[in-house]
């Protein structure tokens, strides 16, 4: 499963940067140095930074997409590529 995270500010993909920079919950990350987005197992969706700092996104500040994987013709394991995979 892949996702896209949208800014509704700005209808675009967050300038992760700025966040940090200027956004009271994401201050402990690294503004110079973010890593980008990923979503746990209770499917909050957490910022992070390079240097193994995280902050948990506040709810309904990002639109995420989530991009499922349908009508696969061949599965492997989580560790492997999927291939002939069409997504929505």
């Amino acid at each position: 499963m892949t996702f896209d995270v949208i800014d509704p500010k700005t209808g675009e993909y967050p300038d992760l940067d700025h966040i940090a920079r200027t956004e009271e919950w994401a201050q402990n990350l690294i503004p110079c140095d973010m890593e980008g987005f990923c979503i746990n197992e209770d499917g909050n969706l957490i910022l992070m930074d390079e240097c193994g700092n995280y902050a948990f996104c506040p709810d309904g500040r990002f639109q995420v997409d989530y991009v499922f994987p349908v009508n696969c013709k061949k599965h492997t394991p989580v560790f492997e590529f999927e291939e002939d995979c069409e997504e929505f």
